[in-house]
C-alpha cells in the first residue's frame, strides 16, 4: 500500500491533498461497529475544486483494492478540519513526535509498517502528512518556512487514558521508543528534525477562515477515506 502511495502521492496535482493513518479504526459512528479497533490503513484525502476533477485524482487509488470504508462526500472545507477532532479529544494523554522525510524508500516504508501497529494503546498511531505542491515552488529563504523540499512529515502519536500508566502509552515507532507525557491536553513535541515544523490543521483552519472573510466561501472539499485489512497490517502497509 505505501509503496503505491509514494508513486501516487508524487504524481498528484496541487488541488489534492492526502495524508496515510496506520493504526486501529477509531470507535467513530461513522465506521461500522465490527470494525472498531481492528488496525488498518487509511487514506484521507482532500481534494480543493470541482467534484468531477477530484473524482478523477482519486481513480487509482480507489481502483487499488476493495477497501472496509469509502467516504467521499462534499463538504465546506473548514468542516474538513473539524473532522477528525473525535479522535483526539481533551481529557486522555499525548505524546507526539514528529519529522520530515525527504522521500519513502523501501527501507522507511518498512520501518514505517514494521513499527506503526507496535503500540501498546489501541489509540496511538502514525500519520503521514504528503507535503510537496505549490510549497516547493518557494525558495527556503524566501519566507520563515524552511524544509519546503520534504516529501512528508511524519507524526507518531502516542495516546493513552488517564487511568492508565505511562507505560501503557510508550510507542515504539520508527523514532524509537518515546517518554511519556503527563500533559492531558493534545501537544506537539519538539521535532526530531533540524528542519522547523508547523501546525498545519491549526494554521489551514485561519486560513480558511481568512479565504471566508476575503474570497466568500470556501470551495467544498471532498473527503475520501479507505481503510484496508490485510492478513498482517505490517505486511499490507507495504
Amino acid at each position: 500500500m505505501l509503496r503505491f502511495y509514494r508513486d501516487f502521492a508524487a504524481a498528484a496535482p496541487d488541488e489534492l491533498c492526502t495524508v496515510v493513518r496506520l493504526g486501529t479504526v477509531p470507535p467513530l459512528p461513522v465506521f461500522p461497529e465490527q470494525l472498531h479497533w481492528r488496525p488498518a490503513i487509511a487514506v484521507v484525502c482532500c481534494y480543493s475544486g470541482p467534484i468531477a476533477d477530484g473524482e478523477h485524482a482519486v481513480e487509482a487509488l480507489r481502483r487499488l483494492a476493495t477497501p472496509l470504508t469509502d467516504l467521499l462526500v462534499p463538504k465546506p472545507y473548514a468542516a474538513l478540519q473539524c473532522a477528525t477532532d473525535d479522535t483526539m479529544p481533551h481529557d486522555r494523554h499525548y505524546y507526539w513526535k514528529a519529522t520530515d522525510l525527504a522521500g519513502l524508500s523501501d527501507d522507511a516504508i518498512s520501518v514505517v509498517a514494521d513499527h506503526a501497529y507496535r503500540a501498546r494503546s489501541p489509540r496511538s498511531c502514525a500519520v503521514m502528512f504528503h507535503m510537496g505542491g505549490a510549497a516547493t515552488r518557494v525558495a527556503d529563504t524566501a519566507t520563515a518556512f524552511a524544509g519546503r523540499d520534504v516529501a512528508h512529515n511524519i507524526d507518531i502519536d502516542a495516546v493513552w487514558l488517564p487511568g492508565e500508566s505511562g507505560e501503557h502509552g510508550r510507542d515504539r515507532g520508527p523514532g524509537g521508543s518515546s517518554t511519556p507525557s503527563n500533559r492531558t491536553a493534545p501537544t506537539a513535541s519538539t521535532s526530531t528534525s533540524s528542519i522547523p515544523t508547523t501546525a498545519p490543521a491549526a494554521f489551514e483552519k485561519r486560513r480558511a477562515g481568512r479565504l471566508t472573510t476575503s474570497y466568500g466561501p470556501v470551495p467544498p472539499a471532498h473527503t475520501f477515506v479507505i481503510c484496508w485489512r490485510g492478513t498482517g497490517p505490517a505486511q499490507r502497509a507495504r
